[in-house]
């Protein structure tokens, strides 16, 4: 069976998209009823800022990932299993993290459970495992194809940051909860390898639309995913050792250097290519 193309069309597409455009506005209600209630917290242990950051970080983790499907390389068959699995997940990880805060409980490790609230977070651990298994196989697909390479490496290093961000949902559910010794928060080690995607992506974007030898941008699109991992591994280590990010120490330090590069070298080529833009925009039409 032939691999599918950008010109064939992924079958569901626009459904993945739709349901990464549901976690944004989900997470706008989620802002606007902070903003008109003028509370954040819900008796017993509901907290509406969990629901908006997790409905926002998904959203635009789902949107990212239908951005780039199309040069995954599936069958039309492995894409339509991978969209509606992906589709289904995402849309019970959105009820389950969005709908138990209202009711004051925590969605995954609360003291309060009843018994459907129990049935409910178990379902959100094997909806978690589920999407790990996903995004596993897509892995190895973007490191099987060879298609847009500078692209691709990008891709092959957010996955990276991806499957670390993962581990740190697993460990959370081991340690059932976010909180790990005094201080460490392990939810900041998963929400930048998810969020990782985006940032890794959008420079190698800007990247592959300037001036200059695909060997410089591939050297450039290496060092940045190599500097990302690093980070997230450091603050990974720092929280492990139940400190906070924020916490200086060594470990601390040297993660704030690497992400301070990260940003600068970013921040270059985002004005190169801004300037590449609007020179390419003030040609005048013939």
């Amino acid at each position: 069976m032939r691999n599918y193309t950008e010109r064939d069309g992924v079958p569901g597409l626009t459904v993945l998209y739709g349901v990464g455009a549901l976690g944004l506005l989900l997470a706008l209600v989620c802002g606007i009823d902070i903003l008109i209630q003028h509370r954040i917290f819900i008796v017993p242990e509901g907290n509406i800022t969990k629901p908006l950051s997790f409905d926002l970080s998904i959203g635009l983790f789902t949107l990212t990932t239908a951005a780039i499907l199309p040069i995954a390389n599936f069958t039309r068959r492995g894409y339509q299993v991978f969209v509606w699995t992906a589709v289904l997940t995402s849309l019970y990880a959105y009820m389950v993290e969005t709908v138990q805060p209202f009711r004051g409980l925590d969605p995954r490790f609360s003291h309060h459970f009843r018994l459907i609230d129990g049935l409910a977070s178990m379902g959100f651990a094997l909806d978690s495992l589920i999407i790990i298994v996903l995004y596993i196989v897509l892995m190895v697909k973007f490191f099987r194809t060879r298609r847009l390479p500078i692209v691709n490496l990008a891709i092959r290093y957010s996955m990276a940051g991806i499957m670390g961000a993962f581990a740190a949902g697993v460990w959370m559910i081991v340690e059932r909860g976010r909180y790990v010794g005094a201080h460490g928060n392990i939810i900041w080690v998963h929400a930048f390898g998810i969020n990782g995607i985006e940032t890794i992506l959008l420079f190698a974007a800007m990247s592959s639309s300037l001036n200059g030898s695909d060997f410089i941008k591939g050297r450039l699109v290496h060092f940045q995913g190599l500097l990302w991992i690093l980070f997230e591994t450091l603050i990974a280590v720092q929280t492990a050792r139940g400190d906070s990010i924020f916490h200086l120490t060594v470990i601390s330090a040297l993660a704030a250097v690497l992400l301070l590069l990260w940003c600068g070298i970013f921040l270059l080529v985002f004005v190169f290519w801004c300037q590449r833009t609007n020179r390419g925009a003030s040609v005048p039409q013939v």
